[in-house]
């Protein structure tokens, strides 16, 4: 963090420092303690939420120098003011040196979400450009202590004689989470989950169930006490529900502090609350968060809780963030409540959501036909016609396409008489390009003129040169010649190094002017593209001229050469292999000599066995065959024997032919002394052409080796190398390594025991393998993680342990977690085994989000899980005004 904060803290180019990880992992302190000993004296600017931010920005208040607090960065990421606030801070950044951010994100869901790009709409467009900038060093927090750090706190335990940290030492001997068990965090969740009346009231479990569920379901925002009253409320029996009017500022107040009115506390070690009360003002009225390590944990252990009935209604009532709005509506039809999704969608559409219009459309349209879903289709069209925001070209573009053609007075023509060419914000060249496309295909010619004549260039964001190639495109196919050639004169004139610096989508550009004829305004934006490259970095350079060669901008690619990058590049960068390739290819041959003339094979790393075969390869292909008998020589000679990608160097340098057979030989001695080398690379040395022509290493040998060798409590390793001995017919040979594995030390959790048995069943070997099966996996391995499970129930299935198998997936289906990564892998391995028992896993996949929904279509279910009636567009209540 030093480092990469050096820079900044000295005048140079503005940071965003991003720690990256799990819960209750020390990102905040180690942020805060790098501040102390870096930056004390600083001016420190810390916003409480997005829209602050925003405030912050737009008043001039951050400056060079400067210092923003962004911890838990999702709380000016998200929302309504979470794009603005991150375009702002992003085009700061870039024009102001010496700005110092600092911020802290987990890494599911938020890092990945907010970074993910295809999502309809792209909502977290201009957080993705932020936090994927050049700008922005993330860094990962690890979760658990490695041994040497463990032996480092164990260390400063005994020298600080503080119990604290002996003690959270030993609370992490299984899961290695000292740092959290010093915070506290497992045991809050062991209070939450011991249920109602232990540590927790009834009413203060329930509110926090409450609040734990409508993040879990997308409720960003803080939330309001209202909406947790109403849906803890609901979910109470009748017999905790309190008589005292103040009942929720009571359990609130205690769960923020810890202090009940009785003098018992609701905190654990008289520190950590389950929630936080945050305040936009002094005195002002607070808004309520969970504690970051009960909500992760919750994230997992609710996943597959579909919420009360009065959790959806409170959502419904009382969320205010129109993202958060779409988000929940989301939420709701994936776990087919398509009642509630329509409802929160509306509710979207009316606060002025721009996406949500098209998405609630386009989901409806998934139902399949029959009349009472054509109705209410043309009832949702025509109030989403009437009723949808038409400030966002995008959103209006995607309505626009999806609404049906049903004459003169059908939702089309309603929308269109609303002017839609006349709302629509004039910045984003994506939004325009899709607007403009769209107009084109419905034939609305007149709204097309309207909004041609409304474009103005100069107004235009210039930041995506992927969307403004986009629109490029668009002004084209409608023969608007004169914005095209403005837009493109701006865009080669004035957009930052830090747009075009974005090679990928730059390329988009110049192969529309490449393809349209162009080539004067090809070459003046392939001239900007060229001076962008760090001529030390053989990667950069090889990626810009392939952009460059690719649109045939022969004068920018001489003027990048004449910067002479190969004669900076870092030689023992492996892309070297790469721009090599690139000139090669291009026809760059006096670039391509000066750049071997400056002895890249002497420079590589040879303990980089991949990079090795990398350059070699490309040698090779130049001919230079007194390089590539110098680089085999050296990597021979030099290479970690530890390496698994021995194997493929191996083969590369057999490719080179007699430039490389003193090398070949050398390594096979190296390997010949080396019998987990052996091991390692078993197979690509088994199918090695080298073996019995260079005499250093017999086949028997090999086998001898490798089998003699291994360490046979590496269960992957030994599946491994059996499965290599198997394929190259030396099954003997296998069936002598699997059994000096000790059977008596095979524990079912441990890593490739699956691969291991599946290896057992192949030889046939009988005896191990019933002596695995005795040790009875269905009812002891560990089937919290859905993709253990899965792999056991594939296995014990593949291996004829039907029996096993269904006993496992018993317990699986109502034992394993429910994730978005890995349960669709234990749902195929349920099907895949006929599984005879209930549909427990699939019901709470369903109540996930992850199952399949279309079996509730086309009015899905009750919250009760119950299917639902027939219902119509007026049942839903839903106002017609905005």
């Amino acid at each position: 963090m030093s480092e990469s904060l050096a820079p900044a803290l000295e005048g140079g180019a503005s940071i965003l420092v991003m720690l990256v990880g799990d819960s209750s992992t020390g990102k905040t302190r180690a942020l805060y303690e790098a501040l102390c000993e870096l930056a004390p004296n600083r001016p420190f600017l810390r916003p409480h939420m997005a829209s602050d931010l925003l405030d912050l920005l737009h008043a001039g208040q951050l400056k060079p120098g400067d210092v923003l607090w962004l911890n838990e960065t999702q709380r000016f990421l998200y929302g309504s003011a979470g794009e603005p606030a991150a375009a702002g801070l992003k085009r700061l950044m870039e024009e102001e040196p010496g700005i110092i951010a600092l911020g802290t994100l987990w890494r599911s869901p938020y890092w990945t979400e907010l970074t993910r790009q295809g999502a309809p709409g792209d909502p977290h467009s201009h957080a993705r450009a932020l936090l994927k900038s050049p700008l922005t060093r993330k860094i990962e927090v690890p979760a658990h202590l490695t041994h040497t750090e463990r032996l480092q706190w164990e260390q400063l335990a005994h020298h600080a004689h503080d119990n604290r940290l002996t003690q959270a030492l030993r609370a992490a001997r299984s899961d290695r989470r000292a740092i959290q068990h010093l915070s506290g965090g497992p045991e809050l969740v062991d209070a939450y989950q011991q249920g109602p009346g232990v540590h927790f009231t009834p009413v203060e479990h329930a509110l926090i169930t409450a609040a734990l569920d409508a993040r879990r379901l997308g409720a960003h925002a803080p939330l309001p006490p209202d909406l947790l009253a109403y849906a803890a409320d609901g979910a109470l029996e009748p017999r905790h529900r309190p008589a005292d009017l103040d009942w929720r500022d009571q359990a609130l107040l205690s769960l923020t502090t810890g202090e009940r009115n009785d003098g018992s506390r609701s905190d654990i070690r008289c520190t950590l609350t389950a929630l936080h009360a945050l305040r936009a003002t002094s005195g002002g009225p607070a808004q309520y968060t969970p504690a970051d390590y009960l909500e992760q944990h919750a994230r997992v252990q609710r996943a597959d809780q579909l919420g009360s009935a009065s959790l959806w209604r409170a959502l419904a009532r009382y969320t205010q963030d129109p993202n958060d709005m779409h988000a929940l509506a989301q939420a709701a039809w994936d776990r087919g409540l398509y009642k509630h999704s329509l409802l929160l969608f509306s509710r979207a559409v009316l606060a002025g959501h721009t996406g949500s219009a098209g998405t609630m459309l386009a989901l409806h349209s998934s139902r399949p036909f029959s009349e009472a879903t054509r109705s209410l289709g043309r009832s949702v069209a025509c109030w989403l016609a009437q009723h949808a925001p038409l400030t966002d070209a995008s959103g209006t573009a995607a309505l626009i396409g999806q609404l049906p053609l049903d004459g003169a007075d059908g939702a089309l023509q309603i929308l269109l008489s609303r002017n839609p060419e006349s709302h629509v914000g004039l910045t984003s060249p994506g939004g325009l390009g899709d607007l403009l496309g769209v107009l084109r295909q419905r034939d609305a010619a007149d709204a097309l003129e309207a909004l041609l004549r409304r474009i103005s260039v100069a107004v235009l964001d210039l930041s995506h040169p992927a969307a403004v190639a986009g629109l490029l495109k668009a002004l084209w196919a409608v023969d608007a010649k004169g914005l095209h050639t403005s837009l493109t004169r701006r865009f080669v004139e004035e957009a930052t190094d830090y747009a075009i610096g974005d090679w990928i989508s730059t390329a988009f550009v110049l192969d529309h002017l490449k393809e349209i004829g162009d080539l004067q305004s090809l070459d003046a934006l392939a001239n900007r593209l060229a001076p962008l490259p760090d001529i030390a970095d053989p990667g950069h350079v090889a990626h810009v001229m392939t952009v460059l060669q690719s649109v045939e901008a022969r004068a920018a690619t001489r003027s990048l050469l004449a910067r002479n990058p190969v004669g900076h590049v870092d030689l023992a960068d492996p892309f070297v292999a790469e721009l090599l390739s690139v000139l090669r290819k291009g026809g760059q041959h006096e670039a391509m000599r000066q750049l071997l003339e400056r002895q890249p094979d002497a420079h590589t790393d040879v303990r980089d066995a991949n990079g090795v075969s990398w350059l070699l390869s490309e040698l090779r292909e130049s001919g230079e065959d007194d390089s590539v008998a110098a680089l085999a020589q050296r990597a021979a000679a030099g290479c970690d024997l530890a390496d698994d990608s021995l194997g493929i160097l191996l083969h590369e340098m057999q490719r080179c032919g007699r430039a490389a057979d003193s090398a070949v030989s050398l390594l096979l001695q190296r390997l010949g002394r080396s019998g987990s080398a052996i091991a390692a690379n078993l197979r690509f040395l088994l199918e090695s052409q080298a073996l019995g022509q260079s005499g250093a290493l017999s086949v028997d040998n090999l086998i001898s080796l490798a089998t003699e060798h291994i360490d046979v409590n590496d269960l992957p390793r030994v599946a491994e190398v059996s499965h290599a001995l198997r394929d190259a017919d030396q099954r003997s040979a296998a069936l002598k390594l699997v059994r000096r594995v000790p059977m008596n030390h095979v524990e079912l959790d441990t890593p490739g025991v699956t691969s291991f048995a599946r290896e057992l069943h192949e030889l046939r070997e009988q005896e191990l393998l019933l002596k695995l099966i005795d040790l009875n996996p269905a009812r002891h391995v560990n089937v919290a993680r859905p993709i253990s499970a899965a792999l056991w129930i594939f296995t014990l299935n593949a291996i004829g342990a039907h029996d096993q198998a269904q006993l496992l997936a018993q317990r699986a289906s109502k034992e394993s977690d429910v994730d978005t990564r890995t349960s669709q892998q234990l749902s195929k391995a349920l099907t895949v085994i006929s599984y005879r028992g209930d549909e427990t896993y699939l019901q709470r996949l369903e109540d996930a989000g992850l199952g399949d929904h279309n079996r509730w279509m086309p009015y899905g279910r009750e919250v009760d899980g119950s299917p639902a009636a027939a219902w119509f567009w007026h049942d839903l209540g839903i106002r017609n005004e905005g």
